[in-house]
């Protein structure tokens, strides 16, 4: 813990640069982070170009690790898990950086999505309620630049929720945006304050729609679906990079391979690219570095996490 919290009054202490990508960046091999009890989709969010964070969950229990520059990976942490929960649904997790080096977590428990704050230490899990149509399941989190932190959960009726937190209180109120999808969503934000999400549809495709400061939600754009036919586990990953590109994630059969692909500032989706990996049993979550390096997660069947970097 005194680890993590010298991490963090590093990076507040620290001015980030938008550094662009090196001429030289290639996707890394994947490395084995360890094998945590549980099958559910880790997540992974970046407080800085040189701190990654890794969080996956069991049934009773949020574990945490993270990489740093010059120093790599840390043991993993226990996080504990709701109050009065006895299990974490899906055992899925979401975490999101925000500004100062703090991280958002939220995971699924009872029917209600739950949050967990760091800002130099951890704090207690909040009830941000669930959605009015029944039980929530595997959230997704994203911030703006604006320190906005937004929540989203698929209900029972196939709906995706929504909330905002804008400081003070949640406001556990829930959005709806819309019914159709067969699995979580992946959201991020970009740093124009655009907000980014996609799902899987019924249909076998993947869309994403956009909310703009200026002209609010955007309809639900197709984006296409990797080789191989309908993805086989529904949830896909997404991040914004720095630059505003946007990176999608997914599995595309019933154990791999990663496929990604990305949408230029143009607005033209480029096409899907295998990142390779097998064994897997989960959706992927990516996020973006501040210098343009990308983090991908997975887990396997036999609930190890495994970590792919852009760099």
């Amino acid at each position: 813990m005194r680890r993590l919290a010298a991490v963090f009054l590093a990076i507040v202490a620290a001015v980030v640069g938008l550094a662009p990508p090196a001429s030289a960046a290639s996707w890394q091999a994947w490395e084995n982070l360890g094998a945590i009890s549980g099958s559910g989709k880790p997540a992974v969010a970046a407080r800085s170009s040189s701190v990654v964070d890794v969080f996956a969950a069991s049934p009773t229990n949020v574990q945490h690790r993270f990489w740093a520059s010059g120093s790599g990976w840390s043991a993993w942490e226990a996080l504990g898990s709701p109050a009065g929960s006895d299990q974490i649904i899906g055992n899925d997790v979401s975490a999101v950086a925000r500004s100062g080096g703090r991280l958002s977590v939220v995971v699924t428990a009872a029917g209600l999505v739950w949050h967990k704050a760091y800002d130099g230490g951890w704090r207690t899990w909040e009830n941000l309620g669930g959605p009015p149509s029944g039980p929530a399941f595997s959230p997704a989190v994203s911030t703006r630049p604006n320190g906005t932190v937004d929540v989203w959960t698929r209900a029972v009726n196939g709906n995706i929720y929504h909330q905002a937190w804008t400081g003070g209180a949640w406001p556990r109120t829930w959005e709806n945006l819309g019914g159709g999808w067969t699995g979580p969503p992946a959201a991020a934000g970009g740093p124009d304050g655009t907000v980014w999400v996609a799902a899987l549809n019924t249909n076998g495709f993947y869309y994403h729609r956009v909310w703009s400061p200026s002209a609010g939600w955007s309809g639900w754009y197709d984006t296409g679906t990797p080789p191989g036919g309908t993805p086989y586990f529904a949830s896909p990953g997404l991040d914004v990079r720095p630059n505003g590109l946007i990176d999608l994630y997914a599995i595309a059969a019933d154990t791999g391979p990663v496929y990604h692909r990305y949408r230029s500032t143009a607005g033209t989706w480029n096409g899907w690219g295998s990142l390779q990996g097998s064994g897997i049993v989960t959706g992927p979550n990516a996020t973006g570095r501040p210098n343009g390096a990308l983090d991908v997660v997975i887990r396997k069947s036999d609930g190890t996490v495994w970590h792919r970097a852009w760099a």
